[in-house]
């Protein structure tokens, strides 16, 4: 840097370009599990569901229940167990939220 030149990296008033990762997204990636993908079989069928998918479902649903998931993780996390079967749990939850047949309205 030339002297006299300031640096954005030290200036307080600029904002960063980076956005700041959900806790979902942070605790997934320490985890190792951005890049897997779910398997869920409803009536038959076969649903795929990445990652990346369901975090931005996390991230899009109502506080309450995001402060539920992210105890859950944090407790799954410090109990050192399995973080895919409550993600899995997750993906089946979304699915039968949102693909429901016409067997399950009767």
């Amino acid at each position: 840097m030339v002297t006299g030149e300031s640096s954005d990296m030290n200036n307080p008033h600029i904002e960063s370009t980076e956005t700041k990762k959900s806790f979902f997204h942070t605790m997934l990636e320490e985890k190792g599990l951005l890049d897997e993908v779910l398997t869920v079989n409803k009536n038959g069928k076969v649903h795929i569901i990445e990652m990346s998918f369901l975090i931005e479902g996390m991230e899009k649903t109502n506080k309450t229940e995001q402060k539920d998931i992210e105890k859950y993780m944090r407790y799954i996390d410090f109990k050192n167990g399995d973080m895919m079967h409550f993600m899995n749990h997750l993906a089946e939850c979304y699915i039968s939220q949102n693909y429901k047949t016409s067997e399950e309205d009767q």
